[in-house]
């Protein structure tokens, strides 16, 4: 092997030693496994700190190289109702990035496609829902 592999080769075997250890203090709770990835809700504050400034919402391993390849990332600053969307988001952007070659922007405005329809389909349910719901009187708890 020429010096200028071996080079290469050292740098990405310390790089994923670094990136192991600088990750090791952001998890705060394991929220399973999807599609053999181990979904993590992190500290988003300490990647924005440590890691990265510009992290919100969540991360997957083809955008953010200190993601580790096997792991999803959901910032804990996000609100509980946006966590199915986020994961959406995160699996389809990395599936097109890993599988088709996408590049970032473009496979992160398909998620986003992704998320609206989503949002869309939530609030016909939560419609539909509400129609069924008997009326309510328009008075408070003292009748007025």
């Amino acid at each position: 092997m020429n010096k200028y592999i071996l080079s290469i080769l050292l740098f990405l075997f310390l790089s994923g030693e670094a990136t192991a250890q600088r990750v090791s203090g952001v998890y705060r709770l394991h929220m399973g496994m999807r599609e053999g990835f181990n979904v993590w809700i992190v500290d988003g504050a300490a990647v924005r700190r440590d890691l990265y400034p510009a992290f919100l919402y969540g991360g997957n391993p083809q955008r953010y190289p200190f993601i580790p390849h096997n792991e999803m990332w959901i910032d804990n600053a996000i609100a509980a109702e946006e966590f199915e969307y986020t994961i959406a988001h995160e699996f389809l952007e990395r599936s097109l990035m890993a599988r088709q070659g996408m590049s970032y922007e473009n496979a992160h405005n398909r998620a986003l496609e992704l998320e609206c329809a989503m949002r869309r389909r939530d609030d016909s349910l939560a419609l539909a829902h509400e129609r069924e719901l008997p009326s309510v009187s328009p008075t408070d708890c003292d009748g007025v």
